[in-house]
């Protein structure tokens, strides 16, 4: 198990529903940042992920302040 990081468009989607179901944020927000990521030449914003069995069970993003307040 190892932290990778987020280069396969393909991932999107399935990465992006992953994070709204632990955080509530909009699908199409994190879409968005993440499409932002492959395209940035900053490394900001940044995602990354980890599979067990071909299923996300952790992942970390790197963006810039955001005013989306999370409850926890």
């Amino acid at each position: 198990m190892e932290v990778q990081k987020l280069v396969d468009e393909n991932l999107i989607q399935d990465l992006a529903v992953f994070f709204h179901n632990k955080w509530k944020v909009p699908v199409r927000a994190y879409v968005e940042s993440m499409q932002d990521g492959l395209k940035s030449e900053t490394g900001v914003p940044s995602w990354y992920y980890v599979r067990v069995n071909g299923e996300f069970v952790a992942g970390l993003g790197v963006i810039k302040t955001t005013s989306i307040s999370v409850k926890i």
